[in-house]
């Protein structure tokens, strides 16, 4: 049974060991292979899982439930694989969640999505982009494996031990300025290896730059977001004449830990899943730093372990915007 527990924010199903017995009712929802379903309905803290997709395998093994909808691929103008990564995407996926409503829960409604637009290539085309994202996909899943292997000999650390706070603006909206130097990085530029400036849309004049900051950020720095969407991370980069928008806060590694490194543990998403835990509220959702630098991580204290594994991660990464600017 796909239900709402069978979507995880990787897009992989989540088999919760909910089976249907064959009746007039269900055999009218079975679902047939290389069709997908989209999830309607959110009740996770981090509203993450709202819009995704899944790829069914096998025909006549699913049935979906409510708020989960079947999409059937016309095969002679789709391939449905590319499809499946298409509407998973992030870009693809902000035009799904600008369509959620509600508070607690939030969702969408069929009729507005079944409506909205994509810019999508011909079917040629999609097949072989389909191709290049399953060999990312097996990329990402061998290194995934090279990872947990080495899990064998990492420790369990708060997040106080191994990075300081460096920036925390919360509760100071410095003065913005249009025609202001400095960029101030919001939610919507993290989420990537660095802050995506193409997507900041606010900056300080030089005055509120230097009189209304609390701190300065600075390469390597580990931005992450503290409210809304809840755990997002980018490393900064060299352009430290940028500020932090108050629902970001700044990490700093702290002596033999390697900023890469904690940029690729941060955005594993068991650990961004740990940051959702301690989330409050329901209409905006937030964190309290005070007890984020408490959540224990697994990590390694092996400098030369720590900059092999962000080399990994970093290759992965550029391998991926390579293949996005294509």
């Amino acid at each position: 049974m796909i239900s709402i527990g069978s979507y995880s924010e990787n897009s992989n199903y989540n088999d919760q060991g909910i089976r249907a017995i064959h009746s007039d009712k269900t055999k009218t929802r079975v679902l047939n292979k290389e069709d997908l379903t989209m999830i309607l309905n959110d009740k996770t803290a981090s509203g993450r899982i709202i819009g995704r997709v899944l790829y069914i395998d096998k025909s006549g093994e699913y049935v979906y439930n409510q708020r989960t909808e079947r999409i059937e691929i016309n095969r002679e103008l789709y391939n449905p694989k590319f499809i499946y990564h298409l509407l998973n995407a992030p870009e693809m996926r902000n035009k799904i969640i600008k369509q959620s409503q509600g508070n607690t829960q939030i969702f969408v409604n069929w009729n507005g999505i079944k409506n909205t637009e994509y810019l999508i290539p011909h079917l040629n085309e999609q097949a072989r982009l389909e191709k290049i994202f399953a060999n990312i996909d097996n990329l990402i899943t061998l290194h995934q494996r090279k990872y947990s292997k080495k899990l064998q000999t990492w420790e369990q650390r708060k997040l106080s031990e191994f990075v300081d706070k460096a920036v925390d603006n919360r509760g100071k909206t410095p003065p913005l300025d249009e025609n202001g130097t400095h960029p101030l990085i919001e939610v919507s530029a993290l989420g990537g290896v660095h802050p995506d400036y193409s997507k900041v849309e606010k900056c300080l004049n030089d005055d509120s730059f230097e009189n209304s900051l609390r701190a300065y950020i600075k390469e390597g720095d580990i931005l992450f977001t503290t409210v809304g969407s809840i755990g997002l991370v980018s490393l900064m980069d060299s352009r430290e004449e940028a500020a932090i928008a108050q629902n970001i806060v700044a990490f700093r590694a702290k002596e033999n830990f390697v900023p890469e490194y904690l940029y690729a543990l941060f955005s594993n998403e068991e650990n961004q899943y740990k940051a959702t835990r301690i989330v409050m509220g329901a209409v905006q959702p937030s964190i309290k730093v005070s007890q984020l630098v408490d959540v224990e991580y697994m990590l390694t204290p092996n400098v030369k372990e720590q900059k092999k594994i962000g080399a990994y991660f970093s290759s992965i990464d550029n391998l991926i915007t390579l293949h996005q600017h294509q």
